[in-house]
């Protein structure tokens, strides 16, 4: 992980490697998620589709990838807070992330390459709220709690720093 910004109480954005990462927390539930590309590969639909069916068998139930109602292809992951441990918050947080990092390359070279098209990851301001920016120009900030040295500390030897 690179640097986590965070967007309100409630939500940060985080950089893992080439992929963005988007965290909610509420009282209830955690969702992290990584907005891979703005739509589908024109004309390799279905292809594409079985492929992120084979990824998600790759990634052993921790995350899975999803299309979401206005085209994103996502990966993400999910859980009730009841009885979650700060493992496996991490654990939630770190599937997302690298799986993310992985595959979009892998994803973009198959698929979208040819294309030329831009629908590739981020960084781009169009999956932000109106008026935020991507995550290279905002402030770096930790996850709440997170003393010196956790999760979203990306200083070397750092707990997810070398991930």
């Amino acid at each position: 992980m690179d640097r986590s910004v965070r967007v309100d109480e409630a939500v940060y954005h985080l950089r893992w490697g080439s992929a963005e990462v988007v965290i909610g927390l509420t009282d209830h539930a955690l969702v992290v998620f990584a907005p891979m590309f703005k739509e589908l590969p024109a004309g390799k639909e279905a292809l594409f589709c079985y492929r992120l069916l084979q990824l998600n068998d790759t990634m052993g139930g921790v995350a899975n990838f999803a299309i979401q109602p206005d085209g994103w292809v996502v990966l993400h992951a999910g859980r009730s807070v009841k009885g979650m441990d700060i493992h496996e918050f991490k654990v939630t947080v770190r599937s997302v992330g690298k799986f993310a990092d992985l595959y979009d390359d892998q994803l973009f070279d198959e698929f979208y390459d040819s294309q030329r098209s831009g629908q590739h990851r981020l960084p781009t301001d169009d999956f932000l709220p109106e008026g935020e920016v991507a995550l290279g120009t905002a402030p770096m900030h930790t996850l709440p709690g997170d003393p010196p040295g956790t999760l979203s500390d990306p200083s070397p030897g750092a707990a997810g720093a070398e991930d």
